[in-house]
């Protein structure tokens, strides 16, 4: 039987296949939700991880909503279906975050559990997030085609990559790991925070 974070994953992973991966306002997808047996198949193998086969009531709603406006062609269908992949990567986090050994690592990103860890904090991150993170991390910047062809396999909305770098920085900020993503209309380049003093908010930053 499948792992619920490994069927987790198979949904985010299937919405993306099927065009619809979170945070994009235009998608460019196939079939319709409804009728996508990827999409289909791998929420279906999600509900046999939880008791008597059925989403917990947060993500049965939100699911019965997307299949719902869906055939409707409702307008905010978009909304519905990242509704629907935040709480995905929420039940992701805390199996994740369940799963995860109490182990003192190092500083860095971990792909076991999706986490960030620094100064010997441990931040469990969304899978969006920390893909993000892994791609900058020793980098210095990289254009936004690179960063798009990394974490979607295509080009995608400005607005979508706006949300992936807004939600990278509130990690970063939080974690003081001494810089964060600036998106311009060039390159995503790296932006070392400096307090009052002229100091790094940390004195480590890869």
């Amino acid at each position: 039987m499948i792992s619920k974070s490994d069927a987790l994953r198979d949904v985010l992973d299937a919405f993306q296949y099927a065009g619809y991966a979170s945070g994009i306002d235009q998608p460019d997808a196939g079939n319709p939700i409804h009728e996508n047996e990827s999409v289909s198949t791998a929420m279906n193998r999600l509900q046999c991880c939880y008791p008597k086969g059925s989403l917990p009531p947060r993500g049965r709603r939100r699911w019965v909503r997307v299949r719902r406006w869906s055939r409707r062609n409702h307008p905010k269908l978009m909304r519905a279906i990242d509704s629907l992949l935040d709480w995905v990567d929420e039940q992701l986090l805390r199996t994740n975050a369940a799963n995860t050994p109490h182990v003192v690592d190092d500083d860095g990103l971990h792909e076991f559990g999706f986490r960030l860890v620094w100064c010997g904090a441990v931040y469990h991150l969304q899978p969006q997030v920390w893909r993000t993170l892994r791609f900058f991390w020793n980098r210095r910047g990289a254009e936004q085609g690179a960063f798009e062809e990394e974490l979607w396999g295509d080009a995608v909305e400005h607005s979508a990559v706006r949300k992936a770098i807004q939600r990278a920085n509130a990690v970063l900020e939080k974690a003081e790991v001494g810089w964060v993503l600036e998106l311009s209309s060039g390159p995503i380049r790296k932006t070392q925070l400096v307090d009052a003093q002229d100091q790094l908010v940390t004195g480590r930053s890869p």
